[in-house]
């Protein structure tokens, strides 16, 4: 029966990870040498020459390239077991590594961390910034407790915004939150921009700036109204203030999620949208791993913030959006009708409204 050491197999790792003997040591607090050494009781344990050696590095040769991804196993294993045992001996202190979508970190995900380290000041936290598709391979790779994420229909959240597969969608099981609706962008002068919302029919004709990971939802629900948009995908930016913009310089129209609204320029508007794409917002954890107080805990300080921050603030933004409007009929109205009109509440318009802050 092949017995190898743990000590060895994470060595082997490190080697992998950093991409030489020497790297691995600076990593492990070794000398090169006993890195060497231990690779040696490596290969001669499991038979095998696991490593072919350059000038530039070490390349994983067929048998080395099997063996890392049962050490990868062995290893998060191991640390599952680590955080389980802490956890039953009611230990202080631990971890808890946080990843965050841009958009997501700015409204409520960096107050989360703030609030989890105010009751829990005993408790080390990391946090990672990134797209989607970055932070869901990190989830994997189990170097992250959990992140805050986002799909979107018919776009799988392993690919980036080219369309390039950066991870595959399994490892990973969500907690979900919320749907980000994407709100019609346009020029201030366009003709739509005297509509309150939007129908998806309405845009036919129109052409659209934009890229991923949006346009396939998008062009499913325009098919579904009678027609196939037209978009122009030769800007490539991740910056969604560039895409305001073009908007604004009248290469067309786009769709930004309500969530990535925190500032409108003066030129253009924002409108909802009827039957739009939304980002669906969700917590990502690893899957079938153990859950430590510390990530549950996390969990709670997220949705906390979720709710209080963004949920209660949209809603209290749809009043003032409403009443704003209520007053501006108001003021366009005769004075004659406003004297015989009843004064009452306006209507709160349907979640998906935008805040009167956006155009």
């Amino acid at each position: 029966m092949l017995v190898i050491e743990t000590r060895l197999l994470h060595t082997f790792v490190e080697v992998v990870r950093t991409g030489s003997f020497a790297g691995a040591a600076k990593a492990l607090s070794f000398t090169p040498s006993a890195v060497s050494q231990q690779i040696a009781l490596l290969e001669r344990a499991t038979g095998a020459t696991l490593f072919e050696r350059s000038g530039r590095g070490v390349g994983l040769t067929e048998g080395g390239a099997a063996l890392l991804v049962h050490a990868r196993a062995v290893h998060a294993r191991l640390e599952d077991a680590q955080a389980e045992l802490g956890a039953i001996a009611e230990l202080r202190g631990g971890r808890v590594r946080f990843g965050c979508f841009p958009s997501a970190t700015h409204i409520f995900g960096a107050a989360a961390m703030l609030e989890f380290s105010e009751l829990y000041p005993d408790v080390e936290v990391s946090f990672v910034d990134g797209e989607p598709y970055e932070i869901v391979a990190r989830i994997q790779a189990r170097e992250l407790e959990l992140a805050l994420v986002f799909d979107v229909d018919e776009w799988s959240i392993g690919l980036d915004y080219d369309g390039i597969r950066v991870c595959d969608d399994g490892g990973v099981e969500y907690v979900e939150l919320f749907d980000d609706p994407f709100l019609l962008v346009l020029p201030r002068e366009h003709d739509l921009a005297a509509c309150e919302t939007v129908a998806i029919s309405q845009l036919a004709g129109e052409r659209f700036v934009g890229g991923l990971p949006w346009i396939p939802d998008f062009r499913r629900r325009c098919n579904l109204a009678g027609f196939e948009p037209q978009f122009d995908t030769s800007f490539r930016t991740t910056s969604l203030g560039s895409f305001q913009a073009f908007v604004a310089a009248g290469h067309g129209l786009t769709l930004i999620p309500e969530l990535a609204l925190t500032a409108v320029r003066q030129d253009i508007v924002v409108r909802p949208l009827q039957h739009a794409p939304s980002r669906h917002v969700k917590l990502g954890l690893p899957a079938g791993a153990y859950r430590s107080p510390a990530t549950t805990a996390m969990i709670d300080c997220v949705e906390r913030q979720v709710g209080k921050t963004w949920l209660s603030a949209s809603t209290r933004a749809r009043r003032a959006s409403a009443t704003q409007r209520g007053k501006r009929r108001e003021a366009s109205r005769p004075s004659s009708a406003r004297a015989a009109s009843r004064p009452g509440t306006p209507e709160i318009p349907p979640v998906g409204e935008v805040p009167a802050p956006l155009g």
